[in-house]
């Protein structure tokens, strides 16, 4: 008999065993550990054992689903209205489908007693609460589209896609930047230099961000310029188990002068052979798929897509 409970200090082993027996899923680490759970999610400061519900045989688990919370508008603090259960697994049996509705049943009974105003399946906002580094690749957001069970949990459940992201992915050995007349322009007039980004912008990207490495380009200007963002995270521990070291999109932003004249074009460029310089053998980036500016420059810098992911919404009912 299937019984579920709330999260209990001895569980991370049987946590680690169910992730680990599950497909493999690109994007998706598969060789979890107690160690890794411990760094990336029990650690967290917001991390509540009762959102985190364990489906138990015979003192044996069998599945987990864990529901968090996203952060205020400004990032300081946890946003209650905007919840979602994160991640949904179920070791390969029979009953697989029943134990992941039921769990996702608990998560979503969590939810409402939080106050949540509408469920989401992976979270909507920039920064998921947990898991970095461990699954969704370097976005984070939403379902990855190969988790046929958690999808068909939500999809049964009454949940309808609401947003979808592209993962691109490009491998860095042989990268050459481009060298039309805009790009040499660019590359006599501007120094762009990849640096350690030792500053959070608030306290919400701190507490996910921690525990990973960031980078951010800079730009020395010879001459006034648009104004480009672009920051990137070590993908670690992901992309060790590919046997990579893999650098993933954080953030970018850019005015539309920037694109008009190349400016965003160079500094990708120059990111990416500096990342090469430095040992980073791949980078990544989650776009949304609405954005097709962004996805044009990639596919121009040579990113191919490798994966999609899904975020699920489905409004509570009162």
């Amino acid at each position: 008999m299937i019984s579920y409970r709330t999260f209990r200090n001895g569980d991370p082993p049987g946590l680690a065993r169910v992730w680990n027996c599950q497909p493999p899923v690109q994007q998706r680490l598969t060789s979890m550990t107690s160690l890794l759970i411990d760094e990336h999610v029990l650690s967290k400061s917001y991390f509540d054992r009762a959102g985190l519900i364990v489906a138990v045989e015979a003192s044996r688990m069998v599945g987990f689903a864990h529901a968090g919370f996203g952060p205020t508008t400004d990032g300081r603090d946890l946003d209650v209205s905007t919840g979602g259960t994160l991640v949904l697994m179920v070791e390969p049996r029979p009953e697989a489908s029943a134990i992941a509705t039921e769990l996702l049943a608990h998560s979503e009974s969590y939810l409402r007693g939080r106050g949540v105003e509408s469920f989401f399946g992976g979270m909507p906002c920039r920064l998921a609460p947990f898991y970095w580094g461990l699954t969704g690749g370097c976005g984070a957001r939403g379902v990855l589209g190969a988790d046929e069970e958690f999808s068909r949990a939500l999809a049964s459940a009454g949940y309808v896609e609401s947003a979808r992201h592209v993962i691109y992915r490009r491998t860095l050995p042989g990268f050459r930047a481009a060298c039309d007349r805009a790009q040499m322009q660019w590359r006599r007039a501007t120094m762009a230099m990849l640096a350690v980004d030792h500053e959070f912008s608030n306290w919400w990207e701190a507490s996910t961000l921690a525990s990973t490495e960031c980078w951010r380009a800079d730009l020395k200007l010879q001459s006034l310029a648009p104004r480009v963002r672009l920051r990137f995270w070590d993908l670690r521990p992901l992309t060790d188990s590919w046997g990579e070291r893999g650098h993933g999109l954080l953030e970018f932003s850019c005015d539309d002068e920037a694109w008009r004249d190349g400016l965003a074009q160079f500094v990708w460029s120059e990111s990416l052979t500096q990342m090469q310089q430095r040992g980073v053998t791949c980078a990544e980036a989650s776009v949304d798929s609405q954005d097709q500016q962004l996805a044009a420059l990639l596919k121009t810098l040579g990113f191919q897509q490798t994966s999609q992911s899904v975020v699920w919404e489905k409004p509570v009912s009162r």
